[in-house]
């Protein structure tokens, strides 16, 4: 394949600078010839440290270009650089691909940012946490000139694996597979650590779970072994026909609790049982990893980050204090918002209490029908497969399996492979050679393997002795389609667990190659120069002309089902491209429940969406506090509060609202006036252009204009009523208007602000949690009625107090001083009591 100089080594960008990009980093830095060249990470320790070991040096500091705050920071820089014309500082040298080693969650949303920089990708496992963003990624992508795309299944690039691929499919030592059976044990104490009270201890809102992060690559070194194209068979895959699975959490529910521990006890430190219980923090953490093993690294650096340096500055008397004081970080789930426990790990946590959902132990069965190959006699014939993931075991992440073929059958363990054949009743051990520590402990050389197999493929490609095609073959070992496939399993089996039934791959096959860009399929020009200002889009979804929309999609079609992606934009050519498939959605389709399909409805942004979505959420805070904090606690007080400068009280705490919401309104203008939803009909073979509507034509942003325009009036009220009340108290007709318009608007606020809940779901990116909309309708219902309780008590205590004030006083009281001809006791005249009434009125 010829040789790559030194000259054009490629530059790496890590995104996330934890385990896994330090990881990787290593891998790259001392078994390849590629750079990395700058970091992206949020934690600022986490940047330095990473930044000193592979970028700048311990004694450097880092240069504008090698260091960010995050990957929406290098976004914006690379964007401004690019505008600039390429202007780069003193030694920079353009970013040749990227390591994306973030949480699972960020990863859709980071590829689809970066894909207009057309670079070279490996990102970590899993792809995505949904198909739908599974596929928003593979849309994404095909915009673009290919580039190459790897992603983090290291259990492909092991010398065991590669060893045991070779013999089953190349060398075919036991014939045809019949079936095969592999189990990942991933420990006991390494489960407690990661998926109860890790990162990983929460299923994603569609119901995912550790199949996904941490079997996601077991299942695709299933298919690997036998479902991906062989030597001996071309480029067909053997897919499978049907997948099934059963799982549950068995042992990590508050049920197991030993009662010793006592009900009240949710933190190691604090647990009477502890000294007996094996999952006692203190023990696996403090015992075993910090006083016996005096390992700084991997788990304890993910429990204090920063470990190794305070053992290099302070010793490890210095250590244990700040480990511990982090085990004994807690929380109380009646009196800590779900978000906040759910936004950071508790390792001290008792792994009884823990807020863990996912599945500890978990069986998935796939089976493949029979498969005629051309040239080939008897073809494929149907096979079997079952993968069990358990955390009850000694052994930690050391895969072992045994596969059944028809001319014998093979064993494996992650160190040795057994091959015994029925003909010669013979049985041959291969030994897989050892390696250095510090590779054979990094998935068994898997994380190397898998670093040089993507820097290799990158070099190669930049320097034409590959093409991307080839490249991924022949080095990465599968491509964005066969990542895209083998997730697809992960939550098809996911859904037979949830559903408790045996899914059809062959339907969802169908769905893949006619929603999701799995197929390669001609791009769709449109043209148009309305949009020309627009620099990304989202979501496509099918635009019905009547429809029964709900949670789970329109008219009964799902909604991770529906066409997606992003729109290309040439404003050279005055078009835009869209890769939708309108063979599979033409003009006039009839849905279920009697819809017929008009086009596909496109959600375009001016800026890229994270942007967007930070302001949304801004937009809802200083709202929601606008009208469940603010006005309402102006119109309690005034009634409540007998102080002489009420009057002034109340005025400064309505300003303060009316600030709140005036900014939470213009952040919501400025969202209507960076986004627009356009419609792509499939009247022709190139596809038709419509605007459609902007944001602010829709009921949430008119009912807030509307009510931001009355609420700019009220002020004006409340001067006209003091200014007339002076001159003649008796006219409260201001007085009234300003009560009630305030009562109604308020009303109107808190009603808008769950229309835009729902609202939001109409707009592409990610979705509110369950649990927002429900917390707001809960707090404006008890606000909404404690204030109209406060105005209906006080009204009748008003009523009462001013009668008794209206109660005739004029009989002589003896001794008193009085007037001496009547008799009658002298008072000083002031405000009658109608009055009195109606100067509060007017206050509020």
């Amino acid at each position: 394949m010829g040789s790559i100089s030194l000259a054009s080594s490629p530059q790496f960008l890590v995104i996330g600078a934890g385990s896994r990009g330090n990881a990787y980093a290593r891998a790259v830095e001392a078994s390849t010839t590629g750079t990395i060249a700058a970091v992206a990470e949020i934690d600022p320790f986490k940047r330095r440290e990473f930044g000193k070991r592979y970028i700048w040096g311990r004694e450097e500091q880092p240069r504008s270009h090698q260091s960010f705050g995050g990957w929406e920071e290098w976004v914006d820089w690379e964007t401004r650089r690019r505008q600039n014309g390429g202007g780069e500082a003193e030694g920079y040298l353009p970013i040749t691909g990227v390591f994306i080693c973030t949480l699972d969650e960020t990863h859709a949303p980071i590829i689809q940012a970066i894909a207009p920089f057309n670079l070279h990708i490996l990102c970590e496992k899993p792809l995505a946490l949904s198909l739908s963003d599974c596929l928003s990624i593979s849309t994404a992508l095909s915009n673009y000139p290919p580039k190459v795309v790897s992603i983090g299944h290291v259990l492909h690039y092991s010398q065991h694996n590669i060893k045991l691929r070779k013999l089953l499919t190349h060398d075919q030592v036991i014939g045809e597979v019949v079936s095969i059976e592999h189990t990942e044990p991933v420990g006991w104490w390494h489960f407690s650590h990661s998926y109860v009270r890790g990162n990983w201890r929460r299923a994603t809102p569609d119901g995912v779970g550790s199949l996904l992060t941490k079997s996601g690559h077991d299942i695709d070194f299933i298919l690997w072994l036998l479902c991906s194209p062989s030597p001996l068979v071309g480029d067909k895959p053997h897919l499978p026909s049907s997948i099934s699975s059963f799982g549950a959490v068995t042992h990590f529910r508050k049920s197991r609790k030993p009662k010793a521990a006592g009900a009240a006890t949710t933190n190691c430190l604090s647990c009477p049982a502890e000294p007996d219980c094996i999952y006692s923090a203190k023990k696996i953490y403090r015992d075993r990893w910090l006083r016996k093993e005096k390992d700084t690294g991997w788990p304890l650096k993910i429990v204090v980050p920063e470990i190794e340096d305070i053992v290099q500055s302070n010793g490890w008397d210095a250590a244990e204090e700040r480990l511990m004081q982090t085990l004994g970080e807690n929380y109380d789930k009646s009196i800590t918002d779900d978000s906040a426990i759910a936004s950071r790990s508790w390792y001290g946590r008792c792994v009884y209490e823990a807020d863990n959902n996912v599945v500890d132990d978990q069986t998935v069965t796939i089976a493949w029908d029979e498969d005629p190959v051309d040239g080939q006699e008897h073809g494929r014939g149907p096979k079997h497969a079952l993968f069990h993931m358990t955390y009850p075991t000694e052994a930690q992440c050391e895969r072992r399996g045994r596969v059944y073929g028809s001319l014998g059958e093979v064993t494996y363990d992650s160190h040795t492979i057994t091959v015994h054949t029925f003909a010669d009743n013979q049985t041959v051990v291969h030994d897989i050679p050892k390696q250095a520590p510090e590779v054979e402990k990094s998935h068994g050389g898997g994380d190397w393997g898998l670093a040089g197999a993507f820097v290799q493929a990158v070099q190669n490609v930049d320097n034409d002795v590959m093409t991307v095609a080839e490249a991924q073959r022949e080095l990465v070992g599968c491509d964005l389609a066969e990542i895209i496939l083998s997730h697809a399993v992960v939550f098809a089996a996911e859904e037979a667990r949830r559903e408790r039934k045996v899914v059809d791959w062959e339907q969802c096959l169908a769905w893949l190659k006619n929603r999701g860009n799995v197929d390669e399929q001609a791009p769709i020009d449109v043209a148009t120069c309305a949009v020309q200002h627009f620099s990304q889009a989202a979501t496509a979804v099918p635009y019905v002309q009547s429809s029964d929309e709900s949670a789970t999609g329109v008219n009964g079609i799902a909604k991770d089902l529906w066409p997606t992606g992003t729109i290309a934009l040439r404003p050279t050519e005055g078009a835009i491209s869209s890769d939708f498939n309108f063979d599979e959605w033409p003009a006039g389709t009839n849905l279920p429940g009697g819809a017929t399909l008009a086009g596909i409805s496109v959600w375009m942004f001016e800026i890229p969406y994270h942007y967007y979505n930070h302001v949304r959420i801004a937009h809802a805070v200083l709202a929601a506090s606008a009208f469940l904090v603010w006005f309402p606690l102006g119109g309690i007080i005034i009634r409540v509060w007998n102080h002489r400068n009420i009057v002034w009280i109340h005025a400064v705490v309505q300003a303060i609202g009316l600030a709140f919401f005036v900014a939470a309104a213009g952040m919501g203008i400025w969202m209507g006036n960076t986004t627009q939803r356009v419609r792509i009909q499939p009247s022709s073979d190139s596809g038709s252009f419509s605007e459609e509507f902007g944001i602010l034509d829709a009921y949430h942003p008119v009912i807030g204009l509307c009510v931001l325009g009355l609420m700019l009036v009220q002020p004006l009220t409340e001067i006209a009523n003091h200014r007339y009340f002076q001159s003649n108290p008796k006219i409260v007709l201001l007085a009234h208007l300003h009560i009630w318009l305030g009562r109604v608007l308020t009303t109107l606020g808190m009603i808008n602000g769950g229309l835009g809940f729902h609202f939001a779901e109409t707009v592409p990116g990610p979705r509110w949690p369950s649990w927002p909309p429900i917390v707001y309708g809960i707090i404006a219902g008890v606000v909404w009625t404690t204030h109209i309780a406060v105005v209906l008590v006080w009204a009748e205590f008003d009523r009462r107090r001013a009668a008794l004030e209206e109660t005739p006083q004029d009989e002589p009281v003896p001794g008193q001083p009085g007037d001496i001809e009547t008799g009658v006791r002298t008072r000083t005249e002031g405000p009658s009591a109608e009055t009195k009434r109606a100067y509060r009125c007017s206050a509020l």
